[in-house]
């Protein structure tokens, strides 16, 4: 999910907020997040690899490492999002990819290279 998309919802969320104050309001509102996408851990890796080569110029390395936790393993992750879009007006704007591109993006490069 992109950082620019949890922002949105912060604000929006802060808004909301607002209004229930102003209405003499109080309690507690829980709202989820979640972009568009359900990718893999494989599709992530490939995207990173993919667009730190565009944008650095090499191609990091990538290996696939098992996970020794098996309570972690889950064949699908649902996060419904409906409360949030009809109670904040709230979507996603950016996808797993947008995010990838902007994050190598806005980096040193240098910075990148060393930490792979």
């Amino acid at each position: 999910m992109h950082v620019k998309d949890v922002a949105k919802a912060y604000v929006l969320s802060a808004e909301k907020l607002l209004e229930a104050l102003d209405a003499n309001e109080t309690g507690v509102s829980k709202f989820d997040l979640a972009g568009k996408e359900d990718s893999s851990v494989a599709k992530v890796a490939s995207l990173v690899q993919q667009h730190a080569t565009a944008i650095l110029g090499d191609e990091p390395p990538r290996r696939l490492l098992e996970n020794p936790r098996t309570e972690t393993l889950v064949e699908r992750f649902d996060v419904d999002t409906s409360r949030t879009t009809a109670v904040l007006g709230w979507q996603p704007d950016y996808s797993v990819e947008d995010a990838i591109r902007d994050g190598l993006s806005r980096n040193d490069s240098q910075e990148i290279r060393t930490s792979l």
